[in-house]
């Protein structure tokens, strides 16, 4: 039983905040109900804002969370935010975001600089300077740039994140899905980090759900899905998906495929006084914000 405007008494708890477009209401949750399927957006760090949506949406161990991705850089918390992902409780899912995707490239280099005689005895922040020289001067036969937006640079300064660590971190996140598909009534949901294209194969199907952006809705879809994404923050004007850091939804009428861009730009709120962390419950399509 969900949707109350006031408490019903005695066996329900208040499980979160929900926005439709005729107002805000108080949700309530009946005690022991069947579990709930929640999609939480970008986090990027602000793990403080995580732990506060999992405690406002009353999560039980008979939920299940999806996470869209992109959980490092831009937020006060990132090294934290890994230690939670990777001790995190077995209802929730990651699938990998793209800023995940960089880091395990250069951490993948890191490894490989480790096994030459330069690096006997160097911590993290050593490991790291020696394999940004060894790229610059091999290249390691790679063609990305290396530490693309200083992601492991600024994880290594923490004198607590060893090389260990870093290689735990890298493991996790190649074991991270690049989507997740469930059936949903009548629906087939999607959870990716940026967009999904059923056709789509290899290396182009693989930046598609890391990269897409309006072509996510424009090339994107499926008939009769359900898509869940982030990676473009709905928080600034001339950014496609704008709704005022609320979360956006579009409908592709020909396919009967419904999308969902629930980056809300939760760690741009210094610049964007809009921004939040969002989570969608799939069942009734009800939206937290944090």
């Amino acid at each position: 039983m969900r949707g109350l405007i006031g408490p019903p008494g005695g066996g329900f708890c208040a499980s979160g905040i929900y926005f439709s477009g005729a107002g805000w209401y108080l949700i309530w949750q009946e005690r022991g109900t069947l579990m709930s399927t929640y999609v939480i957006g970008d986090i990027h760090g602000c793990l403080d804002e995580l732990l506060q949506m999992l405690g406002l949406i009353a999560l039980s161990e008979d939920d299940r969370v999806y996470l869209t991705g992109d959980y490092v850089d831009r937020g006060p918390k990132s090294p934290e935010t890994l230690r939670w992902l990777h001790d995190r409780p077995a209802n929730v899912t990651p699938v990998r975001g793209n800023h995940e995707e960089d880091m395990a490239f250069t951490i993948e280099l890191m490894r490989r600089a480790a096994e030459t005689p330069e690096a006997a005895g160097l911590d993290a922040a050593g490991l790291f300077r020696l394999t940004a020289r060894l790229y610059e001067e091999r290249g390691f036969g790679a063609y990305l740039p290396f530490d693309k937006r200083g992601t492991v640079e600024r994880l290594v300064s923490d004198p607590s994140v060893t090389p260990e660590t870093l290689y735990a971190w890298e493991r996790m996140i190649r074991d991270m899905p690049l989507f997740v598909t469930f059936p949903l009534g009548q629906r087939t949901c999607v959870i990716v980090h940026a967009g999904y294209r059923p056709e789509a194969e290899g290396a182009e199907a693989k930046d598609f759900c890391l990269h897409a952006r309006d072509d996510a809705v424009s090339r994107g879809g499926l008939a009769h899905g359900l898509i869940v994404a982030g990676h473009t923050p709905t928080i600034a004007p001339e950014l496609c998906f704008f709704n005022d850091g609320r979360v956006f939804r579009c409908e592709d009428r020909e396919k009967d495929c419904i999308f969902y861009n629930i980056d809300c730009g939760c760690a741009y709120r210094s610049r964007f006084p809009n921004g939040r962390l969002a989570c969608l419950r799939l069942e009734d399509e009800a939206v937290f914000y944090v």
